[in-house]
């Protein structure tokens, strides 16, 4: 019964501190342990054994260390693998489920600091489907109503056992209830080195949006200097969809930014622009999607472009409304990390 099945996750929770709370649980069907290593970011040459309980300690010593690299327990739990990340999400990343699931099926249970806990379903390379599991009836994905049935009676919601709930429906898509016994056995634990996100995200893959050229020029290349390239393209997508191209201020910053000149005062005067409209929007006479607009026209004047990429990005992703400029933040925003990475 749904309600035994719940009662058990909930008590099982409550014995285990060590998964109580900023972890991430993974199940893997279809490939071995290396490979499953090795999808996450680890080197399957290099770990060593521990049990969940062991990891645990290590990680509360270290929890607020971000100097501390991120690891993966994987041990096999029947006919899957089971991942345990301590303050790890790289199992709830497409990028990582598509190569953990290759072989088959890979099931994520993330449970966050933040309040944002995600299920993920991916199947044959390829998230099916994932949803915040404070909110169930929101769910994304190739198929988003693939789980069907398992979802039934489930305490889904903000109610307090959305995680108990995670667990629960990993268990019915794989069988495999997680018990004291399974994670006091042993796991290999690898250290973790970040998989490159994907440039383009799953559910954008194919938009038009991406076919406009110099978006595919990026893509094809996306190293640092590309970056005041794409300042400047942002700075005239958020310009142009906040209807300010022809602010003489604005006007005189993208002809700026197209001659790849830089100003202090034109830089200045943009910013004034900006405080100017955050004013109207106290007074009720300017959107708020023009405050962002010009601070992030502004940003794209910074005279370190990489630097101005950071707040400029920021800004765009408050005042872009139309979905073909969505579509391009998200990518070209992608691309720039991936170049500020690897320089």
């Amino acid at each position: 019964m749904t309600s035994d099945l719940i009662e058990y996750y909930r008590q099982f929770l409550a014995d285990r501190w060590d998964i109580g709370e900023a972890v991430c649980i993974s199940y893997v069907q279809g490939i071995d342990e290396a490979a499953m290593i090795r999808a996450f970011g680890g080197d399957p040459a290099d770990t060593a054994p521990r049990s969940a309980r062991e990891a645990g300690a290590e990680f509360a010593v270290s929890r607020y260390d971000y100097a501390v690299p991120p690891v993966l327990l994987v041990a096999p739990a029947g006919k899957w693998l089971i991942g345990v990340e301590y303050n790890g999400f790289e199992g709830s990343r497409p990028e990582v489920l598509r190569g953990a699931s290759a072989g088959g099926t890979a099931v994520s249970v993330h449970r966050s600091m933040n309040g944002s806990d995600r299920f993920t379903y991916a199947t044959n390379g390829r998230t099916t489907v994932w949803f915040d599991m404070n909110r169930p009836e929101d769910r994304h994905g190739a198929a988003p109503d693939a789980l069907g049935a398992h979802l039934d009676d489930l305490p889904f919601g903000s109610g307090g056992d959305a995680y108990a709930a995670g667990l629960a429906l990993a268990e019915r898509i794989t069988g495999v209830r997680l018990t004291g016994a399974v994670l006091d056995g042993t796991f290999r634990r690898a250290v973790l080195r970040s998989v490159d996100a994907d440039l383009v995200p799953e559910g954008v893959a194919g938009h038009p949006a991406l076919d406009e050229p110099f978006v595919r020029a990026v893509l094809a290349e996306p190293t640092v200097d590309k970056i005041p390239g794409i300042n400047r393209y942002l700075a005239e997508a958020v310009a142009r969809d906040a209807g300010i191209t022809d602010v003489p201020e604005i006007r005189a910053a993208l002809d700026a930014l197209r001659a790849g000149t830089s100003d202090p005062a034109l830089r200045q005067d943009v910013q004034d622009l900006a405080e100017r409209y955050r004013q109207g929007l106290g007074e009720g006479r300017e959107p708020l999607g023009r405050v962002h607009a010009a601070s992030g026209v502004a940003a794209a004047l910074d005279p370190d472009p990489v630097k101005g990429s950071l707040e400029l990005f920021s800004a765009a992703g408050y005042a872009l409304h139309t979905r073909d400029y969505q579509v391009q933040h998200a990518v070209l925003g992608r691309c720039t990390t991936r170049a500020i990475r690897q320089r």
